[in-house]
């Protein structure tokens, strides 16, 4: 029974562990590397199929060892002597320095074949490093100025905006104009605010007021990198919120195959597991808590909102990567219907009956036995009984 096997100098046709029949690819670069791309693709490729029809016109039943090829005959494992039939090239009077440059001409192509998605994933990530530097910066700052004046350092941080700080200390630094600035009362005084200091945080907060406007620059790209590469997902999740679905699920073709109830749990992979081995309670989303549907929901509605979100970011995720512009609308209505529905059938429970359900799930919920898959919770045991110390 023959064995029909594909290699990148082309394909052969084996019995009894002897090539009886050869369709040699064209020993040339542009030849050799559009099968190798054939080849990656999982294509059936035109030499397999001659090969194929002369085994079939010969009525010998085909054997194959590679997935791509099943629907020309049966699978079976490749045998151990035909292991190093890529390596044969030469046999076949083909140099074998084609592979190398077909391989370097594949790369090259690969690389200027960057998808949009990816474009916009690197500027989320540019925007969350700014973000990052923006809190040190405004740390810093708050600390800096607040040796002059504490009592404005003691205000909470969400009574005023780092802009608008930046922005007082900028204009003029002393502790009482700062004040009058956010319309806050000054408090406590601390220590005089020497001229040389003052031109120092004045320098500072310019480069804090730098770095707010580029990130908000970076927004506004954002927004338009996104209505290009996902309008519909962005349409849904708002733009941020988009491109970090696609940071975290690998691309917007990644994004689209996966099912809802994936998506759903991106940025919770960490707390789901520690739920598999029994530490916790299921989480009820990831980073989709960041829509505003659901972080400003009560907390008893937040996971029956997560799954219905995520239903509608899958759809829309599907819908971009196959280039349906039209289901925007569509979905942000089926998703308005859904939110009433939700909201309109169930009961907003506090926070302590909410925490004596998970209470009693947890009283309830068996505890994962030895052995059985679940990391950290004791030793693994086999068949053979516990495992010892080989030294005792």
């Amino acid at each position: 029974m023959p064995l029909l096997l594909s290699t990148w100098w082309g394909s052969v046709l084996v019995e009894d562990g002897a090539i009886t029949s050869t369709a040699l690819v064209e020993p040339t670069v542009p030849a050799v590397s559009a099968r190798l791309i054939a080849l990656l693709e999982g294509a059936v490729l035109p030499s397999d199929l001659a090969l194929a029809t002369l085994a079939a016109h010969h009525q010998q039943p085909l054997q194959v060892c590679e997935q791509r090829l099943w629907s020309l005959g049966s699978l079976l494992p490749l045998p151990a002597p035909l292991r190093d039939l890529p390596d044969r090239a030469a046999s076949q009077g083909i140099d074998e320095g084609l592979l190398v440059a077909a391989a370097r001409d594949v790369a090259a192509g690969r690389l200027q074949q960057v998808g949009d998605d990816r474009f916009a994933v690197q500027a989320l990530l540019a925007h969350d490093d700014l973000t990052r530097t923006i809190n040190l910066l405004s740390d810093r700052l708050r600390e800096w100025h607040g040796l002059s004046a504490p009592g404005l350092a003691a205000i909470a941080p969400e009574q005023f905006t780092v802009a608008s700080y930046a922005a007082a200390i900028v204009a003029d630094p002393t502790p009482h104009q700062v004040a009058a600035a956010l319309g806050r009362p000054l408090g406590l005084a601390g220590t005089p605010l020497p001229h040389k200091e003052a031109e120092a945080l004045r320098a500072y907060g310019q480069t804090l007021q730098q770095v707010l406007r580029a990130r908000e620059e970076l927004e506004e790209h954002l927004q338009h990198r996104m209505a290009t590469v996902a309008p519909m997902l962005s349409l849904v999740a708002g733009p941020v919120l988009a491109a970090r679905l696609l940071t975290l699920g690998g691309g917007l073709g990644a994004l689209a195959r996966m099912p809802a109830g994936t998506l759903q749990m991106l940025g919770a992979e960490k707390a789901f597991f520690r739920h598999r081995r029994g530490e916790g309670d299921a989480p009820k989303h990831g980073v989709i808590f960041q829509h505003p549907l659901i972080h400003a929901a009560p907390r008893s509605h937040r996971g029956k909102l997560a799954r219905a979100l995520s239903a509608n970011l899958s759809l829309a995720a599907k819908a971009d990567a196959a280039g349906n512009r039209a289901l925007g609308d569509l979905l942000q209505q089926r998703l308005q219907r859904q939110v009433e529905r939700i909201r309109a059938r169930t009961r907003i429970l506090s926070d302590a009956e909410l925490d004596e359900r998970a209470a009693a799930r947890r009283a309830t919920r068996p505890r994962p036995r030895v052995g059985s898959g679940a990391r950290g919770h004791g030793r693994r045991e086999g068949r053979r009984g516990p495992s010892r110390d080989p030294r005792r």
